[in-house]
């Protein structure tokens, strides 16, 4: 194989190197390991409350005792709040345990005081399976909470043009999971607004809540085809290397056999003719012959003298004159 050659392909494997090398490093910057969440257990709280209004007989509602949807519930006219809180727990997988569930009712002032005024003591509830569901209905005497207000007021001579009425349940469940045991607190408020400063009227908020959840584990893999990836750049790196040294080494053996006259006869082969041989003298000039009229081309740039061309019977002679020396390139005819 001639050194040209080698030398083309040393530069291709050094580009491939380069490329191995930039692959091989992509290859151990990504993760060989991955972390993925493992689900053990879901499970959603959810809480709704709904309300109706028993009204004291009124020119407004036609002494209706029932207030419509839609109507205003202003407070003089309120007589009962029904307040109904239904509770609904669901899992997966379907598990077992305990709900303890109590629920605060209270008046609260802005100017700072509050008064219990429904106190439901802790209640237990066993499940067996989920879903579990229960409701509970709570009844307000709105005419005496205003009255109580009002006492309140006079008492502490403090007023305020808003109050708050809430419904706070506390409610915690225990459930078993297989080895885990789940401890979970919910608290869904609802809150009645009595506005006495602005257009005398009740304003519900907090009327559904939903808390859900997933607990589970993370669990760590290996990634099988990155660390097989990186083992076979590595593999494919060396052999490029191995290969790079084999061609470096044949090349240089190559030009150290290369003698210091070819080396020369290399560097000016742009400015040498190979000449046949010398034909002796005609008349007063020495006859070269070189090979090609190529060659005969570059002694006339370099001399700067012209190609002459003399036609004989069944040859083409042609030759350029320098001094006492005759350049010739003889080619027969056809």
């Amino acid at each position: 194989m001639s050194l040209k050659w080698r030398t083309i392909i040393l530069v291709f494997l050094s580009i491939t190197l380069i490329l191995s090398i930039y692959a091989t490093h992509h290859f151990h910057s990504l993760p060989d390991k991955e972390v993925n969440f493992m689900q053990e257990f879901e499970y959603v709280h959810e809480a709704e409350y709904r309300y109706n209004i028993t009204l004291w007989p009124s020119i407004l509602y036609d002494n209706r005792t029932v207030l419509m949807p839609n109507e205003v519930p202003f407070i003089p006219l309120v007589h009962l709040l029904n307040v109904s809180f239904t509770y609904y727990f669901m899992s997966k997988p379907i598990v077992n345990g305990d709900i303890t569930y109590q629920v605060t009712c209270f008046l609260e002032s802005p100017a700072g005081w509050r008064k219990i005024i429904v106190l439901v003591p802790p209640t237990l509830i066993h499940f067996n399976s989920t879903p579990v569901r229960f409701s509970k209905l709570y009844i307000f005497n709105i005419t005496e909470i205003v009255e109580l207000i009002n006492a309140i007021e006079d008492e502490t001579r403090t007023y305020a043009p808003i109050y708050y009425l809430r419904i706070q349940p506390c409610i915690n469940i225990t459930a078993s999971t297989g080895s885990r045991i789940v401890n979970e607190s919910f608290k869904p408020q609802m809150v009645v607004k009595l506005m006495f400063g602005e257009n005398n009227h009740l304003v519900f908020e907090g009327l559904k809540h939903k808390k859900e959840n997933v607990l589970g584990k993370y669990v760590t893999t290996e990634v099988t085809w990155i660390k097989q990836a990186r083992y076979a750049m590595y593999t494919f790196t060396g052999i490029i290397l191995i290969s790079i040294v084999y061609v470096a080494q044949q090349i240089w053996k190559e030009r150290k056999s290369i003698s210091p006259i070819e080396k020369a006869m290399k560097k000016y082969r742009d400015i040498i003719v190979d000449a046949v041989g010398l034909s002796g003298e005609r008349g007063d000039k020495s006859v070269v012959m070189v090979r090609s009229l190529d060659d005969l081309a570059k002694v006339s740039d370099e001399v700067v003298k012209p190609i002459i061309h003399v036609k004989k019977p069944g040859l083409h002679v042609f030759y350029v004159l320098d001094d006492d020396i005759r350049y010739e390139f003889i080619i027969k005819e056809g």
